[in-house]
């Protein structure tokens, strides 16, 4: 499956001045948005033609609107289909600007909102800034249920959502509304003095002239259970797949494949997950066995300074396994180390330093989530180095 969903905060298309109508849309809101769906539509065909051969533009098209936390409409989905067959979708903000699309793979959003709904009726579907979705269902006495339509967690009441929750005092992690951190100069409180931001080479790409951010596999895409940590490994051998010519023999058959060595091989149980311990002899022992071998080392390492040591792990050019343990949100969870973002700040006469790691989680494709290093708990790392030449 080609991972081609992209994220860009924000991807501004500037070509209002040449929207068509569009028959699929929906009738214009009676709302605060600047655009309305037609030309949501018109804006989010502009890009997906361009993007893949297998959407035309008068490939048929699902407008949908998605409403803020006020109930006033935010952005609009655009689903681009032939006949029953998805061929991707497109995210289109209030203000015209495209926050996120996929081709060739299927709608996250749906998907769960399938999943959530269940027996219960489909009602809204929600974006709070900055990409966060919710899903609204119902159940026959019209009562309300609100769901994070990347984690599936429940949310009692969309009003409460609170995406400006993440600030150093709560640990810079997701609030109980299930938020998660994708900018960290939101997390800073103090006069910031200098920042550094460095992605591994190979990670992101850049579509008019905006950064986004490369996609991995879902941990759900193959198979359910505390699989983290094979899943991470096999994100990891992808990403060297896909950039270097010389590690091609990482993918075995499938990447469903490569998953399941990995998974048997470091006896990853399905309720109790994966011993760290197990982590980097698997990684060396997948990467002997290549026909062709891959020249591979990889050791575990107790703790990370607050962060520091993955910070110089990423400088080398390449990811990482990154384990937390007793996180605010991810609770003991390994995860695919991708870049970071490091501030100096000052408040009067003090002086602190605080490391965002950038990561794929594993519970969606995206790699634009980040966790901050003075979180409570600790972390571990796998150091992983892959010859490439």
């Amino acid at each position: 499956m080609k991972q081609k969903r992209v994220t860009g905060w924000c991807l501004i298309i500037t070509m209002l001045f040449f929207l068509v109508p569009d028959n699929y849309s929906y009738a214009k809101e009676d709302t605060v948005a600047v655009i309305d769906s037609s030309e949501a539509s018109a804006i989010a065909s502009e890009l997906m033609t361009e993007a893949t051969e297998d959407i035309e533009e008068y490939t048929e098209k699902d407008v949908r609107p998605m409403y803020d936390e006020d109930n006033q409409v935010a952005a609009f989905m655009v689903d681009f289909a032939d006949e029953d067959e998805s061929l991707g979708y497109a995210i289109v903000n209030k203000d015209g600007q495209i926050v996120e699309y996929s081709y060739d793979e299927g709608n996250f959003i749906e998907e769960m909102e399938e999943k959530v709904c269940n027996k219960r009726q489909d009602g809204k579907l929600y974006y709070i800034e900055p990409l966060n979705y919710y899903i609204e269902t119902r159940d026959a006495g019209k009562n309300k249920s609100y769901y994070n339509a990347a984690t599936a967690k429940e949310v009692k009441d969309i009003e409460t959502v609170n995406t400006d929750s993440n600030d150093d005092r709560k640990c810079g992690n997701p609030s109980d509304n299930g938020e998660f951190i994708t900018n960290p100069f939101a997390c800073e409180d103090w006069n910031i003095t200098s920042h550094t931001t460095y992605d591994v080479p190979g990670t992101v790409s850049w579509v008019n002239g905006v950064k986004t951010y490369k996609n991995f596999y879902r941990m759900s895409e193959f198979r359910s259970g505390q699989v983290c940590v094979p899943a991470a490994v096999t994100n990891l051998f992808f990403h060297y797949y896909r950039n270097y010519s010389k590690c091609s023999s990482l993918k075995d058959g499938t990447w469903k494949n490569v998953f399941t060595i990995l998974y048997n091989k470091m006896g990853t149980d399905p309720e109790h997950g994966t011993l760290t311990s197990k982590v980097a002899g698997g990684i060396e022992w997948y990467c002997k066995t290549r026909k062709p071998k891959i020249s591979c080392t990889a050791k575990t390492v107790k703790g990370t300074n607050s962060g520091d040591k993955v910070v110089a792990e990423l400088k080398k050019r390449r990811p990482c396994i990154l384990h937390v343990y007793d996180h605010n949100t991810y609770d003991d969870h390994a995860l695919l180390a991708l870049g970071y973002e490091t501030f100096t700040s000052k408040k009067g006469n003090s002086t602190k330093k605080n490391n965002y790691i950038r990561v794929n989680d594993g519970w969606t494709q995206q790699s634009n989530r980040y966790v901050w290093g003075g979180c409570s708990g600790s972390w571990d790392y796998t150091s992983v180095s892959i010859s490439t030449k």
